[in-house]
This record gives C-alpha cells, sequence and structure tokens, in this order.
C-alpha cells in the first residue's frame, strides 16, 4: 500500500473510532430522555427510547469489537470515550417534548450522516467489512430519527 494509501487507513480508522464515541453520546442522550421527558408522550417515547438504548448497545459494542479486530484502540478511559461532535439534547426543559424529541432525532441524523461517511471512505481504502457496518449503523439511526419524528405533533 502507498504512503497516501496508509493516510488514507488511518484516516478511516480514525474516523470510525470518533463514530464510536458519537454512538455513545448519542446511546446517553437517548438514556436522559427516557428517563427525564415529561408529558402527554411520556409512556410511547418511554417505550420507544428503551427500544431505542436495547438495539444501540448491542450497535455499540459491535463497533468497538470491529475496531480491535482491526488492531485500533478504543478509547481507553471516560473522557475520551464521550468526546463527541454531536450537540447534546436540551433537557432544561422536561416539558418542551417536541424540542426534545427534534434534538434528540437531529443526534440520530448526525450519527447516521457521520457512519454514512465512514462508509464512503471505507469503499476507497477497499474496508468492506467497516463498510458493511458503517453501512448497517446508519441505517439503524436514521431509523431512529424517523421513529423520533413521526412520534411528533404536526401543526399545517
Amino acid at each position: 500500500m502507498s504512503e497516501s494509501g496508509t493516510s488514507d487507513v488511518q484516516i478511516t480508522h480514525d474516523h470510525l473510532v470518533q463514530c464510536l464515541r458519537d454512538s455513545v453520546h448519542v446511546y446517553l442522550q437517548t438514556q436522559l430522555v427516557h428517563w427525564g421527558l415529561v408529558g402527554s408522550k411520556f409512556f410511547p417515547l418511554h417505550q420507544l427510547t428503551n427500544d431505542i438504548q436495547s438495539e444501540m448497545i448491542e450497535g455499540i459494542d459491535e463497533v468497538a469489537e470491529h475496531i480491535r479486530s482491526i488492531n485500533c484502540m478504543t478509547p481507553l478511559h471516560v473522557g475520551d470515550l464521550v468526546s463527541s461532535r454531536i450537540r447534546p439534547v436540551d433537557m432544561s426543559d422536561v416539558f418542551d417534548q417536541e424540542k426534545i424529541i427534534l434534538d434528540l432525532s437531529n443526534a440520530h441524523d448526525d450519527l447516521a450522516g457521520y457512519f454514512e461517511d465512514l462508509a464512503k471512505m471505507s469503499s476507497i481504502v477497499g474496508d468492506e467489512l467497516t463498510q458493511d457496518l458503517a453501512a448497517d449503523r446508519g441505517r439503524v439511526h436514521k431509523k431512529n430519527q424517523w421513529h423520533l419524528r413521526a412520534s411528533m405533533d404536526y401543526t399545517g
């Protein structure tokens, strides 16, 4: 592999590790919504976020195990693990259900986009296993954002 090819592989691996960090961040944000949302949509959103969390914990583990299988390191301390590019969900008003749902759906959509970028990068360097993993995770998060947005009230 050429020197630029090695550099491209390293950039792809770095992006993969960042996707792990971003996944943990979105998982934790989903947990906060699961615990903290108040109002008329509490019960269905409590169930939805529980389902999302259950899937995500398995997905996060799959990403981390893939990282280790390609001889890369996962974050070794909590501060590094939760360093994310994704903006936190604003939980300052737990009664503003629509804002919270929108923020969380945006977080899942952003994460889907990062995994889509990873799939493209992996394709360029010829890493089909990472490409497949990234495509799968991206689809899951697109579905999550859609389920969250489908629960919002629409006027107009």
